[in-house]
C-alpha cells in the first residue's frame, strides 16, 4: 500500500518537521470557524491556539479542518449537517480531534458543508453534505464521522468544491471526480448529471493536479500543460460562450506550475514565478475589474511561490520570501488587512515573511506560519 506523506502539495499543506508551526486565522466567524474559542470576526490575522505542530489546513464554507505533523486530524466551526465528523450536527469554536487516529494525510473542506479526507495508507474518507452525491458513497445519506469510499488504497489529493462537486487524483496519475455536474465540470461529457461514486475522467495516466471551483475544474498535467472543463465563463479557453464537458486544453504552453480555483474564476502561476488569472471580474478575484477568457498575467512580477486552497472570490498567494498576500472580495475582513473593502490588486497581510500555506473559502481564511 502506498504510504501518502504528509505534506502533500495542497488542501494537505507542507511539511513542517522540526519547525514551530502556527495556526493563523481572519475573516468571518460567525460559526466559529476561525477557531479562536469566539464568534467574533477579524479582520487581521488571530493565532488559533498555542500549537505549534500544525502541518496543513482547508477552510470550507463555515468550518475549518486541520492536520497536526503527527497525522491527527482537527475540525471546527459550523457542524450543522456532521461536517465536522464528530458523529453529531454540533458546532466547535476550537478546534477538535476527530477521533483517536493519527493516520491522516490529506484533508479538503467543501464551500458546502462536507470533508474528504485521505489517510496515509491511500484510502478515501467522507462525511457531512449529501446533496449531488458529493460524499462519493454511491447514495444521499448525511454522515456526521468519517465513511470510507470504496475500497481502494491508492488516493493522492482530494479536492471539494463550493457546488456538491468533487474531484480527485489518484497515485496512478488517474483523475477521478463526482457529484453535482451541472455544467459538465466533472468532465463526463454530460451536463446537469448527478454521479454519487468517483468515476475517471478520460483514460489518461497523467494528471498532477486539479481543483474544483464552483461550476469548473482546472488541472495541470505532469507534461506542464493546463486544462480545464466546465462553466463556460471560467474555462479560459477565450471562448465565453458555451460550456465544456470534456477536459481542453489552454493554450499551448507547458510551464504550468500551480493552479488555484475560485467560485468565479482561476489563478495560475508558471515555472517562472509569474501569476495569471482569468473568470468573471465583478469580486476581483482575478486581480481585474472586468471579465477575463483567457490566462492574463497579474503585474509583471515573478516571485510567486504558493497559491492557496481557495474555494471563494478572495485571491491568495504566497511569495517566494515568505510574504502573503491576498486581493477580490473583503467584505468580511478576509484580505486581513484590517478593513472590510474589496481589493482588485494583491495587497500584503501584514508584515511576516514566514507564511507556508493558506486556504480560504466563502468568507474567512486559515494560515500556517513556519518558524526554525
Amino acid at each position: 500500500m502506498p504510504n501518502i506523506k504528509r505534506g502533500m502539495m495542497g488542501a494537505a499543506g507542507v511539511s513542517v518537521v522540526g519547525t514551530e508551526a502556527t495556526l493563523w486565522a481572519w475573516g468571518r466567524n460567525h460559526k466559529g470557524q476561525l477557531g479562536v474559542n469566539s464568534v467574533v470576526d477579524y479582520s487581521s490575522p488571530i493565532q488559533v491556539g498555542t500549537d505549534g505542530d500544525w502541518a496543513s489546513v482547508s477552510a470550507g464554507n463555515f468550518h475549518t479542518a486541520a492536520i497536526k505533523e503527527s497525522g491527527k486530524l482537527y475540525t471546527w466551526g459550523s457542524g450543522s449537517i456532521g461536517q465536522l465528523g464528530h458523529g453529531d450536527a454540533i458546532s466547535r469554536s476550537t478546534p477538535v480531534q476527530v477521533g483517536t487516529l493519527e493516520t491522516w494525510a490529506y484533508v479538503s473542506a467543501s464551500g458546502n458543508d462536507g470533508t474528504c479526507a485521505i489517510k496515509t495508507d491511500g484510502t478515501l474518507w467522507s462525511w457531512g453534505q449529501r446533496e449531488r452525491g458529493a460524499q462519493g458513497l454511491g447514495d444521499y445519506i448525511r454522515r456526521s464521522s468519517p465513511v470510507q469510499v470504496g475500497s481502494l488504497t491508492n488516493w493522492s489529493t482530494v479536492n471539494m468544491g463550493t457546488s456538491q462537486s468533487v474531484c480527485a487524483v489518484k497515485t496512478d496519475g488517474t483523475l477521478w471526480a463526482w457529484g453535482n455536474d451541472m455544467t459538465g465540470q466533472l468532465g463526463q461529457e454530460t451536463t446537469d448529471i448527478d454521479y454519487s461514486s468517483p468515476v475517471q475522467v478520460g483514460s489518461l495516466t497523467n494528471w498532477e493536479s486539479a481543483q474544483m471551483g464552483r461550476f469548473h475544474m482546472s488541472m495541470i498535467k505532469t507534461d506542464g500543460t493546463l486544462w480545464s472543463v466546465g462553466y463556460k465563463t471560467y474555462l479560459g479557453n477565450n471562448d465565453p460562450s458555451a460550456h465544456v464537458s470534456s477536459p481542453i486544453q489552454i493554450g499551448a504552453l507547458t510551464d504550468w506550475s500551480k493552479v488555484g480555483v475560485g467560485q468565479n474564476g482561476t489563478i495560475a502561476v508558471k515555472d517562472d514565478g509569474s501569476i495569471w488569472s482569468w473568470g468573471k471580474g465583478f469580486n476581483k478575484f482575478t486581480g481585474f475589474t472586468t471579465d477575463v477568457s483567457s490566462p492574463t498575467q497579474i503585474g509583471s512580477l515573478t516571485d510567486w511561490s504558493t497559491l492557496g486552497s481557495q474555494h471563494s472570490s478572495t485571491g491568495l498567494a504566497i511569495k517566494t520570501d515568505g510574504t502573503l498576500w491576498a486581493w477580490g472580495e473583503g467584505s468580511k475582513g478576509q484580505l486581513g488587512n484590517s478593513t472590510e473593502t474589496d481589493d482588485s490588486s494583491p495587497t500584503m497581510v501584514g508584515t511576516d515573511i514566514d507564511w507556508a500555506k493558506v486556504s480560504g473559502n466563502k468568507y474567512h481564511v486559515l494560515a500556517i506560519k513556519v518558524q526554525e
